[in-house]
Formats: C-alpha cells, structure tokens, sequence
C-alpha cells in the first residue's frame, strides 16, 4: 500500500491536493489516531479551492492539513491533468463510512460535532447499528451562531474527556476547515476530519447521488436539483471560475515544461 506520507502532493490553484485513495487515506487516518499524533484532514471541491484563492484562513487550514483530498470529480480531472499519475476521488460520505468502519475494528473511539439536531443523532444511530462495535464517544450540534468562549472552552473540555481519538466535523465549508485550524492546540492528539455534507448524506437528510452520477462528475448537478435556491449560484460563479482558472495553469504548466531552472548564482555561479 503506498506511503501517504511520502506521496507528493499536486498543486491546485494554491492548494496542496494528495492525489491518494481511499484506503490510503483511511490507513493514514487511522494510523494518527492510534499515535495519538493529531492533525486535520480537509476535503476539497471546486467551491472550497474557489473560496481559499480569497480566505487566507481556508488556504493556510487547507494547506496545513494531515491530508486535503479530493471531494470532487474535477479536482480529479484537473489533478491528472497537472502531473498526477493516478489521483482518485475520495469523497466526504465515503469518507466517513469507510474510517468509521476501521475504527470499528481498531476499536478506536470516535466523536461527532456538527450538523442539524434533527439530523446528527440519526448518523449516530445508523452508524451505531450498521457497525455495532463503533465506539461513540459522544456528539454534538452546536448553534449556527458563533459560539461564545466559555460555550467553545466546555466544547473543547467535552470532546477532550470523552477519549475520543476521532473528531468528524461537519460545519460546511469554510466553517469547520476554519474552526479545525484553530483549535489544533486546544485539541491535541485527535484527527479532526471535516465532512461537510457527509452529515447530511448519511443521516439521511439529502438523498444521495446515484452511483453513475458520481462517477461521472455530475453529482453536482444532483445537488443543484435538490437545492437550487442556494446553489444555482456558487455552481455557476465557482465552477466556472474553477475551470477558467484550472485551464490557464495547465497552460502555464505545459509552456514552461522543459525550461531549464534557473540558475542560482549565489551559489557558486559568476558574479
């Protein structure tokens, strides 16, 4: 199985993507949690890498992450398309069933944060019931306002106690890779993992995509159908700009392939 660790990363519009699988990323998962090394993993789209070009916080939590993958099909297309020999799609909902079910069997504890009150206890219970030796720690839906600093510090002391040695955060983007970022310190030694719409998928709030839609790159089209007051906009004005911006570096990438580097004259070379 390949290293993670030593895999290169691709960089895309900024971000460092890590063009690996699904069963490399659940063994690095697994492999932090049981160390008790910490980090965060981030997922990506196509919305996420157009909104870290302007949020300085989104790029440095992305870029500073354990791993950021890939959570969209044109992030794979683009991925190959800027060098990377085989990048694979790895996405949230998966994500969390396939770690969830190696924790099961490492029996690894694991904590829930996020999402809708009426949907995040219901991920717990199908999760508890289809891997009936995952150990739930504990979970939670905080408010969608900020929370306060004495309700963030009894959160913290909550999940700290709990000996939960996985957080799923499931905020949305930018709000959870943003809210990982910042509590590194105050969470040490658990792998945060922020899933997003994984919540919601598996907790049965939003339907998920057929298979082929995925596979195809149109599960965002799905989506669209579902909820297209709020998201007939970011497809349009992300999407677009995603592969306006994705094509011009591709561009770059092959005039300048070949180029000889520059040389550094400060080492050695003539005044």
């Amino acid at each position: 199985m390949v290293n993670v660790i030593e895999q290169e990363s691709v960089c895309l519009l900024n971000l460092r993507i890590k063009p690996v699988g699904m069963a490399d990323a659940v063994q690095m998962v697994i492999r932090a949690a049981r160390a008790g090394s910490g980090g965060h993993v981030c997922l990506a789209n196509s919305h996420t890498v157009g909104m870290a070009q302007s949020d300085s916080r989104l790029r440095e939590a992305s870029n500073s992450a354990l791993l950021t993958l890939a959570d969209g099909r044109p992030l794979v297309w683009a991925a190959r398309l800027l060098g990377a020999s085989r990048p694979c799609q790895v996405r949230g909902a998966d994500l969390l069933w396939e770690t969830c079910a190696a924790a099961a069997r490492e029996s690894i504890p694991v904590y829930f944060y996020g999402g809708a009150p009426t949907v995040t206890p219901r991920l717990v219970e199908v999760l508890s019931r289809e891997l009936p030796d995952l150990i739930v720690s504990g979970f939670e839906c905080p408010p969608f306002r900020a929370p306060t600093t004495e309700e963030d510090r009894e959160t913290v002391d909550r999940i700290s106690s709990s000996g939960a040695r996985i957080l799923w955060v499931g905020l949305g983007a930018p709000k959870q890779e943003i809210w990982m970022l910042n509590h590194q310190d105050s969470l040490p030694g658990l792998v945060m993992l922020g899933v997003g719409a994984a919540f919601d998928f598996k907790g049965g709030a939003i339907p998920e995509a057929p298979p082929w839609m995925r596979t195809s790159g149109l599960e965002w089209l799905h989506r669209l159908f579902q909820d297209p007051k709020r998201l007939w906009g970011r497809y349009l004005i992300f999407n677009t700009r995603f592969a306006v911006q994705v094509g011009a570096q591709v561009v770059q990438r092959w005039m300048t392939r070949g180029r000889p580097a520059p040389v550094n004259r400060s080492e050695g070379g003539e005044n």
